[in-house]
C-alpha cells in the first residue's frame, strides 16, 4: 500500500457538530407570563471540554450549573464568561440531566429571591468560575420575588458527513 490517493476510491469524510438549544418558561402565580426558546451559542471552551471529557487521561468534568447576567454583547465563541454575571445566580442544575443517545438534557427550576432583569445565560462546570460551555442571549426578562423560571436546555452532538 501506498501513501497515494487513488481519486477513484469514494472518500469518507466525518466530522461532528455540537449544538444547544433551549427553552424557557417565565411563571408568576402559577401562570406562564412568558415563553422563549431557541439556539445558543457554544463555546470554544465549551468544544474544548467535551474533546477533554474523551480524554481518560484529562480531568474534565460536565456542566452542571447555570449562571444568569444582565449584559447584552453579542454571544462570541471566544467567551469564557457571561458578560456581567448576576451575583448569587450560579446554581446548580435542580434535577438530574437526561441523557440520550447523542444529547444532553440540562433541566433547571429557579424561583426569584427579588427583582432582577436578566440578558443572559451560561451553563458552566463549576459554582465559582469553570468553564462556560454554552451562552445565549434572550429578551429582557423581568424576574420578581417568587416568579418561577423553567429551563430545559439540550447540548446535542451529532455527526457530519
Amino acid at each position: 500500500m501506498t501513501g497515494k490517493d487513488n481519486d477513484n476510491v469514494p472518500h469518507m469524510y466525518n466530522g461532528l457538530k455540537m449544538e444547544g438549544h433551549y427553552i424557557i418558561l417565565h411563571k408568576r402565580n402559577d401562570h406562564v407570563i412568558g415563553f422563549a426558546s431557541g439556539k445558543n451559542l457554544i463555546t470554544s471552551a465549551g468544544e474544548n471540554l467535551v474533546a477533554e471529557l474523551l480524554d481518560p487521561e484529562a480531568a474534565g468534568v460536565s456542566p452542571d450549573y447555570i449562571a444568569f447576567g444582565d449584559g447584552s454583547a453579542a454571544a462570541l465563541k471566544a467567551d469564557t464568561q457571561l458578560q456581567s454575571e448576576l451575583a448569587g445566580t450560579r446554581t446548580e442544575f435542580t434535577t438530574p440531566s437526561v441523557r440520550t443517545t447523542n444529547s444532553l438534557q440540562l433541566n433547571f427550576a429557579f424561583t426569584g429571591a427579588g427583582s432582577i432583569v436578566i440578558y443572559e445565560m451560561g451553563i458552566f462546570n463549576d459554582s465559582v468560575a469553570g468553564t462556560m460551555i454554552s451562552r445565549f442571549l434572550i429578551q429582557q426578562l423581568s424576574v420578581e420575588l417568587n416568579d418561577e423560571i423553567d429551563i430545559n436546555w439540550t447540548l446535542t452532538i451529532s455527526g457530519v458527513d
